[in-house]
């Protein structure tokens, strides 16, 4: 892929004020604009036909370095994923349930069938994160467990939930009653795997596709199960906490059977 190249290149040390190091030069191999897309950046491409920003051209660019861009690579990795997707049949049209659940954490479904498996852990961190305050949220509690009416302490005491680490977000839920043992252990195991590989750079990237895949799945359950989504005798049926919070931003109307 034209976007980087290995080669030799020479470097001499900055000169650091005080320091009497003798400069040298020195030879190291580089990767060379890692980060330009070449196809899309005309300071590179110059016109050149073999640089045509076509749709390949974004799924090389975007895709992991050693992922090979086939269809068939494509398919075999999705069916192996996303296996339990279409369990979540579907979601209601809310912005934080969209915009902050659902996209993110199909974005990291997509991330991980071109091979990004470490940004898979990534979003479905941050989706584990969201999922928690929503949670937190619906259940129009305080940081203590007090259920509260009043749309200014709800407010505030969300803000303060939000700057909880997340940890303590789910410690809490779980001292509510709000999880159980299942959905608690699951939020621990992707807020460990996430900080192993976001916040040590020790960490190796051997195991990152197994613990990516893990990960999704875990994170995936976690929503299937607090949303309380199932189907019973034709109708859809969801957790009552959010068919109220739904109810209040008049998103959801209550209908008679005929």
């Amino acid at each position: 892929m034209p976007k980087e190249d290995d080669m030799d290149w020479k470097v001499t040390p900055k000169p650091v004020v005080g320091s009497n190091t003798t400069e040298k030069t020195h030879r190291f191999v580089a990767s060379v604009n890692p980060l330009v897309f070449i196809e899309a950046d005309i300071r590179f491409n110059f016109g050149n036909p073999e640089h045509q920003l076509t749709p390949e051209a974004v799924l090389r660019y975007l895709a992991s370095e050693t992922f090979i861009p086939e269809m068939d690579n494509i398919k075999k990795t999705y069916e192996y994923i996303a296996k339990p997707v279409t369990r979540l049949f579907v979601v209601p049209a809310e912005y934080k349930i969209l915009d902050k659940i659902i996209r993110p954490l199909k974005n990291a479904l997509g991330s991980y069938i071109i091979g990004n498996s470490f940004e898979t852990i990534s979003l479905c961190g941050t989706v584990s994160e969201m999922i928690v305050i929503f949670l937190f949220e619906i259940n129009e509690i305080s940081v203590d467990g007090k259920t509260l009416s009043n749309e200014g302490e709800l407010c505030a005491n969300l803000e303060e939930f939000e700057n909880f680490g997340q940890k303590e977000r789910v410690k809490r839920l779980y001292k509510f009653g709000l999880i159980d043992d299942d959905v608690k252990e699951k939020f621990d195991f992707v807020r460990t795997k996430r900080n192993q590989y976001l916040h040590r750079l020790s960490q190796t990237l051997e195991n990152v596709a197994p613990d990516a895949k893990q990960v999704f799945d875990a994170t995936f359950e976690i929503f299937l199960k607090i949303s309380g989504l199932s189907v019973d005798q034709g109708k859809v049926l969801l957790n009552p906490k959010i068919i109220d919070y739904l109810r209040k931003k008049n998103l959801i109307e209550d209908i008679s059977d005929s």
